[in-house]
């Protein structure tokens, strides 16, 4: 079977992702201009949720890996070649093609804890930043990459590394500074493998597509600091009532914010 056939296929695999994580997104908000409707997902139920789109998409990589070693085939053509017209085509691929099944496991466990991480903690954003570190990385990678093929999820890794633990810092929110604490644990050593000298270990790591990645997450983090989770502000009662007056505020709450105290001597029957 010659090359170009199992590109016939990718559109399909890819829209059947994008509307599970679509899907996902919708669980919890459905917005319409005049309509909000919330639906209130229990705690356990949203933890199993959030396995849902990183567990869909390692099914999806190993499915092309063992249809790979049972055919006989090779889509090394389907990752990145960069600044190759051959190549432009893996910007939308090269996160599902991996170049043997050690390097496949080697992203299975990062991309499952990771992409629960996102799912769970940032689900009202978590599709978009999948997607933008995906492509935004791609792009990096045949922009600026070396001669050669491109493939693997490594770049979704650090994109989502670098995205959770910058978005807990900026937030300054308890729970997703938790986050940027467990990843910068479980993962701050790979942070070597995003320059030339991860070539010295491996010369076939692709330190720009980690690169790419890191990248990628940290400007997600900065463009979305605003949505998602944030640290809740607390406003003085005296303060406000001083300021709004009143009769913008509780009546009740500003007479007895202000009211002052009677003397601990003073008889207050007569």
């Amino acid at each position: 079977m010659k090359h170009f056939s199992y590109k016939l296929f990718l559109p399909f695999f890819l829209l059947f992702l994008y509307k599970k994580i679509s899907i996902f997104e919708n669980l919890y908000v459905i917005e319409n201009e005049n309509i909000l409707v919330t639906f209130v997902v229990s705690e356990p139920k949203k933890m199993i949720l959030a396995f849902v789109p990183p567990f869909l998409y390692l099914f999806i990589l190993w499915m092309f890996t063992f249809l790979e070693w049972g055919m006989g085939w090779n889509f090394y053509h389907l990752g990145i070649k960069p600044r190759k017209a051959e190549g432009l085509f893996g910007i939308v691929t090269h996160i599902f093609i991996h170049s043997d099944f050690y390097h496949l496991l080697a992203n299975t466990i990062p991309l499952l804890v990771l992409g629960w991480l996102l799912f769970y903690f940032y689900s009202d954003i978590a599709p978009k930043v999948f997607i933008w570190i995906w492509f935004l990385s791609g792009i990096f990678i045949w922009v600026a990459g070396r001669p050669g093929w491109h493939v693997g999820a490594s770049s979704l890794i650090y994109g989502f590394i670098f995205f959770l633990f910058l978005s807990g810092i900026i937030r300054r929110h308890a729970p997703v500074i938790a986050v940027s604490l467990v990843v910068i644990f479980l993962y701050g050593s790979i942070i070597w493998n995003m320059f030339p000298i991860a070539e010295l270990v491996n010369v076939e790591t692709s330190w720009e597509g980690h690169l790419g990645g890191a990248l990628s997450g940290a400007i997600l983090a900065v463009a979305y600091r605003k949505h998602g989770p944030q640290r809740k502000k607390y406003i003085d009662d005296d303060e406000k009532c001083d300021e709004d007056g009143p009769e913008n505020v509780d009546s009740d709450l500003c007479s007895n914010t202000n009211k002052p105290s009677s003397p601990e001597w003073e008889n207050n029957n007569d």
